[in-house]
């Protein structure tokens, strides 16, 4: 059975997507998108390390997606 945060997880990747999906990219679709990362959907009790490559993979992967949206807000507000 899936734990509380992978509820959570899910529900936030939603939204954010949702919000990603109907405007241009904002802070709200950036926030939901960040805070789903506090919500590990996977086992809290296993080291990085010793985690399937897989499930690093998502992790690293949405974070990148992250921190590459954060990066675009930050310089077309410079722009």
């Amino acid at each position: 059975m899936a734990s509380f945060n992978t509820y959570l997880y899910i529900a936030f990747v939603a939204l954010g997507l949702y919000f990603l999906a109907t405007k241009e990219p904002s802070w709200d679709s950036i926030s939901f998108l960040g805070i789903a990362l506090a919500f590990d959907p996977f086992d809290q009790h296993q080291a990085w390390g010793q985690r399937p490559l897989w499930q690093r993979g998502i992790l690293l992967i949405h974070l990148i997606l992250v921190l590459g949206l954060v990066a675009m807000m930050l310089f077309s507000t410079l722009g």
